[in-house]
């Protein structure tokens, strides 16, 4: 199973005459970043907030959201000293500018965000409580929003794999083809090297021994067919683990590359360039793997 690290959860309840809302959503990240927005009722839980969230959800960009609405009146009053100053700015220059709004000033200066004294009332131990639990269950949401989110990436993933699967198997049909070339090579220069009185023999055979190990493509094949079941195995787990995926990654990425490298046969190397095709399709979707 692995689990995407894309999630949303949102909950909304009731805390006797307060409304709460609480929204959390994660997106992609190498690291564990959140971010926290409360009321400022709620500021001296945020540690506790922040602790609930990583220890539910890993890893990513992690946003939580928490309103509070009260049903009851808020007890605010007028910020007297604000208000009479602000009036009286704008009662200065509509005079400036001549404009007749003077009837309309008290009603437009009550409408500033600091003409009044907010009251917040602070949130206490008995009502943080349900909180505390309804941000539990919300990332449990979230990590449920994961899983079925990590399922459409497993399906990929599976598939891109066995492409490469099938691909490593269809180079076997150019091998004869490629080993007859490099044989009629390797006679041609033997020839020129017997007719050569004064060949190194020592040298010769450093030659053959490396054109062997240069030209062999057996292990590079066992290897990335063993990494490519490793991959499918991990994608399987019980839990997800992304980085042993992104791991698995480069070492069928290392076989590849050596394979072309080594290939010394066109259609062997374009079969290559559509593994990598496929690699690289593995990659962009490992990194939004939990």
């Amino acid at each position: 199973m692995i689990k995407s690290m894309t999630g949303y959860g949102q909950n909304l309840f009731q805390i006797g005459e307060k409304s709460v809302q609480i929204e959390i959503r994660a997106l992609n990240s190498k690291f564990f970043d959140v971010s926290i927005k409360t009321p400022p009722s709620l500021r001296e839980y945020e540690s506790e907030i922040r602790n609930i969230v990583s220890a539910a959800l890993e890893r990513g960009k992690v946003d939580v959201y928490i309103y509070i609405e009260n049903c009851k009146p808020a007890n605010n009053t007028i910020n007297q000293s604000f208000f009479k100053s602000y009036y009286n700015e704008l009662k200065s220059l509509s005079e400036e500018v001549q404009s007749d709004i003077t009837k309309g000033l008290f009603a437009l200066a009550l409408q500033h965000p600091e003409a009044f004294n907010k009251n917040y009332e602070k949130m206490d131990k008995e009502e943080w409580q349900p909180i505390a639990e309804k941000i539990k269950e919300t990332c449990l949401a979230v990590d449920q929003f994961r899983v079925k989110e990590g399922e459409a990436l497993a399906e990929k993933l599976v598939e891109n794999a066995r492409e490469i699967e099938n691909l490593l198997s269809n180079i076997q049909a150019f091998e004869e083809e490629r080993l007859e070339t490099v044989r009629e090579r390797l006679q041609k220069n033997i020839a020129n090297l017997l007719n050569d009185s004064q060949y190194d023999k020592s040298r010769f055979e450093q030659e053959m021994i490396y054109y062997i190990e240069r030209l062999d493509i057996t292990e590079e094949k066992v290897r990335l067919k063993n990494h490519i079941n490793y991959f499918m195995e991990t994608i399987n787990e019980e839990v997800s683990n992304g980085k042993k995926l992104n791991f698995l990654t480069q070492e069928m990425g290392r076989e590849i590359n050596t394979i072309g490298s080594k290939a010394n046969n066109f259609r062997i190397q374009q079969i290559v360039v559509n593994m990598k095709d496929e690699l690289e399709q593995i990659k962009e979707q490992l990194n939004n793997i939990l």
